[in-house]
């Protein structure tokens, strides 16, 4: 049914303004736009002003701990550290202490963890501290890089397995000490290792107070055994003990006699040095034994003393006296 001709135009007379409300709207020029609401706006600018002041505070916080993390690995490696024990209240050879105020600043500040090897008198031995590495330069990690290179300048480097080893000693001490910074390229952690070392001249010579004794080889196994003292392993047919570290290196020397009816045939001495410290071994070897008779590797024919370079990278060496190993050793 056709609608009169009256409602239709009715119908649109109400439609058009009500179509151009619409536009109006939503172009922004009617009387429709949107109101905007006073409490939204002061919501939103204190939400900003809320969000601003965190972000300030959160700062501020950071770089008063990062000052604070900064006196904590100050503290740990002073600059006077040549004239001192190479890390600030560890002393070796002494008990170990814990609970004071530097060690819990590193646990709070640093999240550090602390590995001591002790003696059988309670003793410490080695310590090492760890800590997580984020890999920016403001971590702890990057700090103790820097520190220890402004306390004691460059040191010799090896690499293990993508670890890279700064090696700093110091001779100034009773014992003297030596500290490693591992510093892995991929790795939650780096770490200083404290510990005692051997200088270069007392490493291996002719005298029985050569860390190496060589003098040993062909005497009876018992006269090195009670030298050692309760520091060794021994049965019918070899003798195993540890040792301390030659000069610039990292962790200590493995060293093995091997006893036929008797007597020590052979010795070996495993160890990890720096190549100026290799160096320094390899001088005092021709001053006691005189020249090689081959020099890669090193090999003395008489008496019969070896030096090989079992991975030239990290710094590892294997150095024998007496009869070689047998193949199945």
């Amino acid at each position: 049914m056709a609608l009169p001709t009256s409602t239709i135009v009715m119908a649109l007379l109400t439609a058009v303004p009500f179509g151009l409300a619409i536009k109006d709207t939503v172009t922004g020029k009617g009387s429709f736009v949107m109101p905007s609401s006073g409490e939204d706006d002061a919501s939103l600018e204190s939400y900003e002003r809320a969000q601003r002041e965190y972000e300030e505070k959160e700062a501020q916080e950071e770089a008063q701990r990062a000052l604070e993390l900064k006196s904590v690995v100050d503290a740990l490696i002073p600059m006077d550290t040549k004239a001192q024990l190479g890390i600030r209240g560890y002393d070796l050879n002494q008990p170990l202490s814990s609970g004071g105020k530097l060690e819990e600043q590193l646990l709070t500040l640093a999240h550090a963890a602390f590995e001591p090897v002790t003696n059988t008198d309670g003793t410490l031995k080695t310590l090492t501290i760890s800590f997580p590495q984020y890999g920016d330069s403001d971590s702890v990690c990057s700090l103790i890089g820097q520190r220890l290179t402004d306390a004691w300048g460059e040191a010799p480097r090896t690499y293990k397995s993508g670890t890279s080893r700064r090696h700093f000693t110091t001779t100034l001490t009773k014992p003297v000490q030596r500290v490693t910074f591992f510093d892995p390229e991929v790795s939650e952690r780096c770490s200083l290792l404290v510990e005692g070392y051997v200088a270069a001249p007392d490493f291996i010579t002719k005298t029985e107070s050569s860390t190496v004794p060589v003098w040993a080889v062909g005497k009876p196994a018992k006269k090195l055994i009670d030298k050692l003292g309760g520091y060794a392993f021994s049965d019918d047919m070899q003798i195993r003990w540890p040792a301390p570290g030659v000069g610039e290196g990292a962790s200590g020397t493995e060293l093995y006699a091997r006893i036929v009816k008797g007597k020590i045939v052979t010795l070996t001495a495993t160890f990890q040095a720096s190549e100026s410290t290799i160096g320094a071994v390899a001088e005092k070897l021709v001053a006691e034994f005189g020249e090689p008779t081959e020099s890669d590797p090193l090999v003395w024919t008489k008496p019969k003393l070896s030096l090989t370079t079992v991975d030239d990278t990290a710094g590892e060496y294997l150095f024998v006296a007496g009869e070689p190993l047998p193949e199945e050793e």
